[in-house]
């Protein structure tokens, strides 16, 4: 059996640490020589700097990066963009859904809950609108997100909060929110498809747009906080058309909705996810209807991210 009497000795250990720091104050002690600058240099011009001066290292710290290229490569701040304005406003930009869903957005805007679409839209629906195989045309719109996509992307690696001591496989295909809006723009195009067949609907009168922004904004003095609040969003398809809406309510149930209650989702502030911003368009934004007139908005539709497992919560990443 090795047998080893004397410990090695370690590479800096506290004793060179204590004869380092002695040494190193008494070299500190001595008086250093000052510098003599040659008359010669003097006479050449050349700029001799202290570094001993406060202002020594100032000339060495970054500049501005957008003063080194020429204008069309610098960089532009947000005070440059043609339509910024110095008017705050609260901004919710769209990227993550509200905390409180539904109740939190009525509280923002003042508004009462929605109401069920009455019974006299599904009423109004003539009975041979669906052919007898639209459930056909259903799967084939499913399936073309689900199955028929030649996407390969990596999927995020996805955790199960039940079993979350399992390891989780990375898989390659489609994007859940892409495969769901494949999903979407196919139903869309077989409902319109089918009301043009049926000789129920006048395409020409329609306009579609896809993944287009669209921003609204209420003024400052129809907001609880007298501070202009702007909603940015960017729905998968938009659809708009050259008629309005018809009236869903009557006048007497529109003066009723001053009786109800406006959703309090206290303890949770209403404008948790508004961040402070500058405006930027002091009206509404949609697509196509700044450029013509003729057309206005009548639908919007989009998609959103759903667990398939547990339904009841958001999909985990």
């Amino acid at each position: 059996m090795p047998f080893q009497k004397f410990r090695p000795i370690k590479q800096f250990g506290r004793y060179n640490t204590l004869m380092f720091r002695d040494f190193n104050r008494r070299n500190n002690l001595k008086d250093a020589h000052v510098l003599q600058i040659d008359p010669e240099i003097k006479q050449a011009g050349i700029k001799i700097q202290n570094p001993l001066s406060r202002d020594f290292f100032k000339q060495f710290e970054k500049k501005d990066e957008n003063a080194v290229f020429p204008l069309h490569l610098r960089r532009k701040s947000l005070e440059d963009h043609p339509l910024y304005k110095t008017q705050n406003c609260l901004l919710f930009d769209g990227t993550e859904s509200l905390t409180d869903g539904v109740d939190q957005a009525c509280n923002l805007i003042n508004s009462c809950e929605p109401s069920p679409i009455p019974t006299s839209v599904y009423s109004s629906i003539p009975n041979n609108f669906l052919p007898k195989n639209f459930e056909d045309h259903v799967i084939d719109s499913i399936m073309a997100g689900e199955k028929y996509d030649p996407s390969m992307d990596k999927l995020p690696k996805k955790f199960d909060p039940i079993l979350f001591w399992t390891y989780q496989v990375n898989h390659y295909g489609t994007p859940v929110l892409k495969r769901n809006n494949i999903i979407l723009e196919n139903l869309v195009r077989k409902v319109f498809l089918l009301a043009m067949h049926n000789e129920k609907l006048n395409f020409e009168k329609y306009r579609y747009s896809f993944d287009d922004p669209i921003s609204s904004i209420i003024p400052a003095n129809l907001t609880s906080v007298n501070t202009p609040m702007v909603f940015r969003h960017q729905p998968h398809v938009v659809i708009q058309s050259e008629d309005f809406i018809s009236q869903l309510a009557t006048e007497k149930q529109i003066l009723e909705t001053k009786q109800k209650e406006i959703p309090n989702i206290y303890p949770i502030s209403p404008f948790i996810d508004l961040q402070s911003s500058n405006i930027y368009n002091d009206t509404a934004v949609v697509p196509g209807i700044a450029s013509d007139q003729k057309y206005v908005l009548n639908t919007i539709l989009w998609a959103r991210e759903q667990d398939q497992k547990y339904p009841w919560t958001r999909l985990i990443l």
